[in-house]
């Protein structure tokens, strides 16, 4: 179940520039990640004021609805979250997360990666919606097409690298205004 569309682009000094996916290989999550770990559900007359994030559903502060301190909560760290509407963060820090989170990571994976795959995933997320929500039975056969190496292996290193460039790129011209 590829929802991935052919059209992804970026915006390079106001142009757009289409990536040629073409070589491109289909990965589901479950492939790249192996098993998700959904939030716990969470009332808001059960949270307690604290300084931990919580992620719940909505794109809006990155997702994050409040600070907590609920100690039976599961704390998730360096990963990706996808919440119920497809939407998709990189956290590289400590939270906790609702149970319309979705959480899954691998060891290794350094935040580049994760970022490009989470630029890919919220180029879905305008596919779901309150009638079509995205959920664990999601996650396990959401295909999206990736980098690919030689022998079929999604290609790391491209990903990488590809994201040190873009990121770079908007440090200089950020670097630019502030100086200007």
């Amino acid at each position: 179940m590829c929802l991935y569309t052919e059209n992804f682009t970026h915006s390079t000094e106001n142009k757009s520039k289409k990536i040629d996916t073409s070589a491109w290989k289909e990965f589901t999550l479950k492939e790249l990640f192996g098993d998700c770990h959904r939030g716990r559900r969470l009332k808001q007359s059960d949270r307690v004021e604290g300084t931990m994030p919580l992620a719940t559903a909505g794109f809006e502060n990155n997702g994050i609805a409040s600070y907590i301190n609920n100690p039976e909560m599961e704390v998730f760290e360096n990963c990706l979250s996808i919440d119920m509407f497809g939407n998709c963060f990189y956290r590289d820090y400590q939270y906790n997360a609702d149970d319309n989170i979705l959480s899954f990571g691998k060891d290794g994976t350094s935040k580049e990666c994760y970022k490009f795959i989470a630029a890919v995933i919220n180029h879905d997320s305008k596919n779901f919606d309150f009638k079509f929500q995205y959920r664990q039975n999601n996650y396990e056969k959401h295909a999206i097409k990736l980098p690919a190496t030689s022998d079929g292996n999604p290609d790391w290193n491209y990903m990488e690298n590809y994201m040190k460039t873009i990121e770079a790129k908007a440090q200089k011209k950020l670097s630019g205004l502030l100086n200007d």
